[in-house]
């Protein structure tokens, strides 16, 4: 999952992002929920 981890403040005068999928929070579920979406090629 590197390099797929965007913060508002990185990202200059774009403003846009093309993802599959959004998550927010890294908490049991968002940590577990990312892990297994990049298993499968989400982005």
């Amino acid at each position: 999952m590197s390099g797929r981890v965007y913060e508002w403040k990185n990202l200059g005068n774009s403003r846009t992002v093309k993802a599959d999928v959004v998550i927010v929070g890294t908490g049991c579920g968002g940590s577990t929920l990312a892990y297994e979406l990049s298993k499968n090629g989400k982005k």
